[in-house]
């Protein structure tokens, strides 16, 4: 049987494209012998992308504007689908305009964490089941009555069925709320909330992309030295400093070509081809030296480079709450990603620099009380003065980091994108692993004129 299988098997994929792509789904195991076969044959052209099938909302706190009977706002995420209201399985609130229903997704004791949002699986009651059309879903970065918080994103509405599914592929969220406008009761049998939660993993790399501590991303193109972050708790108050070269390319792009991580006085740079030193001291990849600030506090630097030609460094900065908290940098290509992994309070609570405030990623000025709007201009107050670059002197032109006006035009920049000798059809197909963050790995293959400027991978 299995021999006809994989002849079936390899007959199909000879018809089919180079890449077939398969999406794990939580039915995945009733599939483990197909998937098997199919793996066997041409394992090279297969890629699996496992779908997010960790209900993240189960049992947490739950809250409603109102409660009909006995019908707690706990029923909507107990792990019970009974759609059946006198099974005890269904929230219920009174009938009045505006009524909700919300979860809370991050642990409200810990400021570091925040959750991704993949889908969410909405489960109805089995009678009176048209009052769920016009409900919307929200989520949110904080408690939605927090005059403080923002609203991320909205879904739907939904409609009257037993069970139905909105996708997001939302970062940064904290509270799911579902609300209607129009005067109705709202009741649910059970309300699933697909995707993770932790400390959020931040940093800069390619075009160049920037990820907030909110989970937020923009771009800045300002060609200068950058302070990526600046800690005053790393190493018990001995502190932590990364800045990047955000380097001239093609004109009006730009791109991370160099880093540099300081820990007390030890400074740690890296640059292309695998050339990184300490203090000055060229380094050997695969037996780079630690970064020792004095006899407590010694940081071990893991370097190596993988199959793909990716050269990865690691410094391990401690175990936070949520996993090992670490620096990662990665050089693919002569263009430099820097990561911040499981990013804990303990460390990162009073930092500040381009990764935005901790924890909410607002875009704090270096006078500690400005806000900005504009990403440019945040990205202006945070350039490194020539003086104080650990990175030496660099590529400029002259010393202003304001993005060129060039590129500020949007229609400059599409052009230029457009006359790229890769399709954006092209680059989409090569950059589908990144998911939430396809559109950067697009810029960077399309502006780099590189496919495989997609292994560099996502922040």
């Amino acid at each position: 049987m299995i021999a006809k299988s994989i002849f079936c098997f390899t007959a199909l994929l000879s018809f089919l494209p180079s890449q077939i792509t398969l999406t794990a789904a939580q039915s995945m195991a009733k599939s483990t012998f197909f998937l098997t076969a199919l793996l066997s044959v041409l394992p090279n052209r297969i890629t699996l992308i496992a779908a997010q099938t960790t209900n993240i909302a189960l049992n947490k706190p739950a809250s409603m504007s109102s409660q009909y009977s006995g019908s707690v706002a706990s029923r909507g995420n107990d792990g019970n689908t009974d759609g059946n209201h006198d099974n005890g399985s269904v929230f219920h609130t009174q009938w009045a305009n505006g009524e909700w229903w919300q979860v809370e997704l991050s642990d409200p004791l810990d400021p570091s964490e925040v959750c991704s949002v993949d889908h969410v699986t909405v489960w109805n009651r089995d009678t009176f089941g048209y009052r769920t059309a016009g409900v919307e879903i929200e989520l949110w970065n904080g408690d939605p009555d927090d005059p403080a918080s923002s609203l991320i994103t909205t879904g739907g509405p939904l409609v009257d069925t037993m069970t139905q599914t909105i996708n997001f592929g939302a970062t940064g969220v904290r509270y799911v709320r579902l609300t209607r406008a129009a005067g109705e009761n709202m009741h649910l049998a059970e309300v699933q909330v697909f995707g993770s939660c932790g400390a959020p993993s931040v940093g800069a790399g390619g075009d160049p992309h920037i990820k907030l501590f909110s989970g937020e991303q923009h771009d800045f193109h300002g060609h200068c030295d950058l302070l990526l972050i600046e800690s005053p708790s790393v190493a018990d108050g001995a502190g932590l400093s990364i800045q990047v070269r955000s380097s001239p390319y093609k004109e009006i792009f730009s791109y991370i070509s160099e880093a540099a991580i300081q820990i007390g006085g030890r400074v740690l740079t890296i640059g292309s081809g695998g050339k990184h030193a300490i203090d000055g001291v060229p380094q050997i990849l695969g037996e780079t030296g630690p970064l020792v600030v004095d006899d407590l506090h010694q940081y071990p630097v893991q370097s190596s480079a993988t199959w793909k030609g990716r050269r990865v460094y690691k410094i391990h900065l401690g175990d936070g709450p949520h996993g090992k908290e670490e620096i990662v940098i990665r050089e693919f290509k002569n263009w430099i990603t820097v990561s911040i992994i499981h990013a804990s309070a303990a460390n990162l609570e009073k930092s500040k620099g381009l990764l935005g405030r901790f924890p909410d990623g607002a875009l704090l000025g270096k006078d500690g009380k400005t806000i900005h709007t504009s990403y440019d201009d945040f990205g202006q107050d945070w350039q490194v003065p020539p003086g104080d670059s650990l990175l030496g002197p660099g590529p400029f032109l002259d010393s202003s980091c304001a993005p060129l006006q060039a590129l500020k035009d949007i229609r400059l920049r599409g052009r230029r994108l457009g006359e790229s000798s890769i399709t954006r059809a092209q680059a989409m197909e090569a950059c589908k692993h990144w998911r939430s963050q396809m559109e950067n790995c697009i810029a960077d293959v399309q502006v780099s004129g590189d496919l495989e400027m997609a292994n560099a991978g996502p922040l």
